[in-house]
């Protein structure tokens, strides 16, 4: 993405727009992509793979 180009940020909007589709995510209560005010966009932090949570106690 280069935001000189003619066009980019719409082509940037419309590719988040498909995504957050696919995910199932709502630009106006996000879950999973967020839309940061003068800085661009960020997915949200997951856990880790194998993460349950529990404290194991050791």
């Amino acid at each position: 993405w280069s935001p000189g180009k003619p066009g980019s940020l719409r082509a940037l909007r419309t590719h988040l727009k498909h995504l957050r589709r696919k995910l199932g995510d709502d630009a106006a209560n996000p879950t999973y992509i967020f839309a940061e005010p003068r800085v661009g966009y960020r997915m949200a932090a997951g856990e880790e793979e194998g993460a349950t949570g529990a404290d194991d106690g050791g």
